[in-house]
């Protein structure tokens, strides 16, 4: 591990046009949705969510327009086309001009829209597909965006970066609401490329499958170059404690985590992951682990996944090593 922090890597741009499906409706948003998945740097697990807006024919022929967006629960990394539901758009629009509406009037009213039965029940978010006028939208929780939306001045930062090109939304809970305020800034203002919703995440979206994937990318590319251009060398104060060669650290958590999994369990059996990256190690032998890594998640999504803080030990290979005591 060096002192020096190495700017992150970009998104990479996974579309191939020979494996995407040829029509553009519930298949390509099923790849689109499973390109953007496999980054969990764009999307952490079972969070997100994608949809499109196609033309299809009901059990009586007649054409209808069907908003199809993932399905609360499922995890876009490997969701398959039965993993969306389907919802007639005419029926879900006209909650646009309501002046509010709770989360179980708003579930309530989207169950009876179903377009087909069998399907999973809709995301809380999908009236934010709906309102968004475009064919094809993206919400992703990149971790580019998050670090900036999760900052104090991070409506200046936007604005330095993206310019008229994006718009801010306020932080409030997933909902009818929230919605409606970014259906109403996307309306408004027809040549917005984003939406960036404070401590949340971002709203993208294209007239194709292919143009929505791409543009989310280039949205959190530049975010990405923004911080990059902005890293400090030493950002938590530098090292604190130097890390161990691999194989001495392998050996010593092959003694340690049994204890630690043991110490865990409680009720039920815990399965312990070793994340031994250049960033995370950067992070915990830094001087400022100790104080930083008790101030809580920045991002309420983040919660979903973990407790507040995490449990933070001060101990260096060398008060210890040789032993696991």
């Amino acid at each position: 591990m060096t002192e020096t922090t190495q700017p992150r890597t970009h998104p990479v741009n996974r579309w191939n046009d020979a494996e995407a499906p040829n029509s553009d409706g519930l298949a390509s948003l099923t790849y689109r949705s499973r390109l953007l998945g496999s980054d969990r740097t764009l999307v952490n697990i079972y969070g997100g969510n994608t949809s499109t807006k196609s033309v299809e024919k009901d059990h009586l022929g007649r054409e209808v327009s069907v908003l199809w967006v993932k399905g609360s629960g499922s995890d876009i990394a490997d969701i398959t086309p039965a993993g969306f539901a389907g919802l007639k758009l005419d029926e879900v629009l006209p909650l646009f001009d309501r002046p509010q509406m709770s989360d179980e009037e708003m579930t309530a009213y989207l169950d009876r829209t179903a377009f087909e039965v069998g399907r999973p029940r809709q995301s809380i978010e999908t009236l934010l597909h709906a309102f968004v006028p475009a064919r094809h939208v993206d919400h992703t929780h990149p971790d580019a965006i998050i670090s900036i939306a999760c900052t104090p001045n991070g409506p200046e930062i936007m604005r330095e970066i993206y310019g008229e090109r994006a718009a801010w939304v306020d932080y409030i809970r997933p909902g009818f609401t929230l919605s409606q305020q970014i259906g109403a800034a996307v309306r408004e203002n027809p040549k917005l490329e984003a939406v960036v919703m404070g401590k949340h995440g971002l709203v993208t979206w294209g007239d194709t499958s292919k143009e929505s994937y791409e543009k989310t990318l280039q949205i959190i590319g530049e975010a990405q170059t923004y911080l990059d251009a902005h890293t400090e060398a030493q950002p938590f104060g530098g090292a604190k404690v130097q890390a161990l060669p691999d194989a001495e650290r392998d050996a010593l958590l092959v003694r340690v985590l049994p204890i630690l999994r043991g110490a865990m369990k409680g009720a039920r059996p815990v399965i312990l992951n070793v994340d031994s990256s250049p960033e995370a190690l950067e992070f915990v032998n830094s001087h400022a682990a100790a104080e930083l890594s008790q101030v809580g998640a920045a991002c309420p999504d983040h919660l979903v996944h973990t407790k507040r803080v995490p449990l933070y030990l001060d101990w260096a290979p060398e008060q210890g090593r040789g032993g696991a005591d």
